[in-house]
């Protein structure tokens, strides 16, 4: 079977240790197909005229391109069984054809699979949605600002942004070596490594709060 019948199909990770993937393929359907995960519903943040728009794309729609911004991507199929990925924001571009709507999400920064709770992607994400959701708390009654600065922030910079103020944020806790966090530290040492490698100096990033 060939990636253009899947459901879904996440394109391998650049580089060890990246905890997430540049690009997600998914097909959506109009029936189930029984041949594997059967996509009928996929749910998008976008960018539209300055502010976040939650958009669900079903099989057929129509040729179209979006600026994704940070945030949960969701997959249903159609019996609701969700698939569900964390992205820093990206491009997606759709095509249609008679049997299937066909996306493509591509970013440069990981796009992040989230299984199971352990699952150090998950546990990652999970940290990175905490450090967004502060700084949407700071906007606190001006949320159209804080759309509009996640609608330009770039997914790269965000990216790094966020694991710099991750490291940061553990670095300065009471007890760095017994605070029970030692599975996100070794995730994030994986991630920070990853990004160096190829090239970006995680401690030069800006400051969360200056892209958000």
């Amino acid at each position: 079977m060939n990636n253009d019948e899947l459901g879904y199909y996440l394109h391998p990770a650049l580089r060890p240790g990246e905890p997430g993937y540049p690009r997600l393929d998914v097909n959506l359907f109009a029936a189930p197909t029984h041949r594997h995960y059967d996509t009928r519903e996929l749910h998008l943040p976008v960018a539209y005229f300055g502010g976040v728009r939650q958009m669900d794309i079903h099989h057929p729609w129509h040729a179209a391109s979006y600026r994704v911004c940070a945030g949960r991507i969701t997959l249903r199929d159609f019996v609701g069984k969700p698939v569900i990925f964390f992205s820093f924001g990206g491009d997606a571009v759709v095509e249609t054809w008679p049997d299937r709507t066909h996306c493509v999400i591509t970013s440069e920064a990981p796009i992040l699979h989230l299984v199971e709770e352990e699952d150090p992607a998950t546990v990652l994400s999970e940290e990175f949605e905490a450090l967004l959701a502060r700084r949407r708390g700071a906007w606190a009654g001006r949320q159209d600002e804080y759309e509009a600065r996640l609608t330009r922030a770039e997914p790269l910079t965000l990216y790094l942004a966020c694991l710099n103020a991750l490291r940061c944020m553990l670095d300065g806790s009471a007890h760095p070596a017994d605070d029970g966090r030692a599975a996100l530290r070794h995730v994030l040492h994986d991630a920070i490594r990853a990004a160096e490698d190829g090239g970006r100096r995680v401690e030069l990033a800006p400051a969360l709060e200056q892209l958000l």
